[in-house]
């Protein structure tokens, strides 16, 4: 006889509905019952990134708060590679600040974000970027950005994901050191601190 094993009640959330989901958006949408806001929106971006879903997909999800959904339609971006991308983003986007994701780099390459033009952000991963080759290429693609007048910023997935506030602070300081805080820089920032953003969603 096998081992019967019983649901850890404690660890599931049951959600029932009235057809299984059979596709890719319909399984995303589904998703707004038990996923962050976040965590939802980089389920959609690593879908537009794949084309599993559309654009026209992500405006007819019905699950969730009506506001949420808004928000996703606005803030999808295909060119989102992880999780940890999708929280920087989200949070500098959400700041005020214009960015780019994967910028295309003279000499340097690909790089996660470039922020107002001048700021280059970087999300490392553990898996990609501990070992020594890693590191000596992260150091010779930071030093061909800096002599570009490029300043690199990097930070680890937990940065991106657990306290992604500090991202938007050393942004805001390297801008102002650089005296690159334009006034309308800080006009758009004033204007973002207005508008309620992915911690005020359900």
């Amino acid at each position: 006889m096998g081992i019967v094993r019983k649901r850890p009640a404690q660890e599931v959330v049951v959600h029932r509905t009235p057809q299984m989901p059979t596709t890719a958006a319909q399984q995303i949408d589904l998703s707004a019952l038990c996923c962050g806001p976040r965590e939802q929106l980089a389920l959609v971006d690593a879908a537009l990134r794949d084309g599993l879903i559309s654009r026209g997909d992500i405006a007819a999800f019905v699950c969730g708060w009506t506001p949420r959904r808004t928000w996703l339609a606005a803030m999808a971006d295909a060119r989102s590679e992880s999780l940890s991308e999708t929280c920087a983003r989200v949070e500098l986007v959400e700041a005020g600040f214009t960015v780019v994701p994967q910028f295309q780099l003279r000499a340097v390459g690909r790089v996660d974000f470039l922020v107002e033009g001048s700021v280059v952000v970087e999300i490392d991963s553990a898996a990609h970027h501990s070992g020594e080759d890693a590191k000596a290429r992260d150091r010779d693609r930071d030093r061909a950005a800096t002599t570009q007048g490029y300043a690199t910023l990097r930070y680890m997935f937990h940065d991106a994901v657990e306290r992604p506030e500090v991202i938007v602070d050393d942004v805001h300081a390297t801008l102002l050191r650089s005296g690159l805080l334009t006034p309308t820089v800080r006009t758009k920032l004033a204007a973002a601190a207005r508008v309620s953003g992915w911690r005020e969603l359900r």
